[in-house]
């Protein structure tokens, strides 16, 4: 059998007494405690910044700024000189590749940087792979003569005169085939 459950009787039941709190003694400053309180802290703190800009003292902040605004002059020619480093890095890659110089700069372009250099070695040999008219030993073989026939029929008319010119030109068309009658 279950234990019948017993309820104490409200009347019966004394309140227990809420604690009261004791009284925590408050400290008072004066106003001279408080003004050398937070001249010591601005000290610290004054201390703190001085030291992670790289000076002892505020005597040394105007030399600090004079390197400042040297350093702001001299920055944009820092980063085209470092710009310049990374271009004539990636150039010597695809030189090494055996891109003619004169593709040099569009192939900087279009050749995928990659994660490190020898990604980039590996692009740039790729590319040299799929352009070879780009290749230095099949670029500077190119034929490139008027005729496209491998040899050229004008003549230099540097060398002529102004009635030689004229007498080859009622006869000939300007990329050197023969005129039609």
């Amino acid at each position: 059998m279950a234990d019948p459950i017993i309820t104490p009787n409200p009347a019966e039941v004394t309140p227990t007494p809420t604690p009261t709190p004791t009284p925590v003694p408050t400290k008072t400053f004066t106003q001279d405690e408080v003004n050398s309180i937070i001249a010591d802290r601005l000290a610290r703190e004054r201390t703190k910044i001085y030291k992670t800009i790289g000076i002892e003292n505020e005597d040394k902040i105007p030399e600090h700024i004079a390197k400042v605004k040297e350093y702001e002059a001299i920055k944009p020619e820092y980063e085209t000189m470092k710009s310049e480093r990374e271009k004539s890095k990636y150039a010597e890659v695809l030189k090494a590749s055996g891109i003619d110089d004169a593709f040099i700069e569009f192939a900087i372009g279009k050749v995928d940087k990659g994660k490190d250099l020898e990604a980039y070695k590996a692009n740039a040999a790729a590319f040299a792979k799929e352009n070879p008219k780009m290749l230095r030993e099949k670029f500077q073989t190119i034929d490139a003569s008027p005729s496209l026939g491998g040899t050229s029929k004008v003549p230099d008319f540097n060398r002529m005169t102004d009635p030689q010119i004229q007498e080859w030109l009622k006869t000939h068309n300007w990329d050197g085939s023969e005129k039609k009658r």
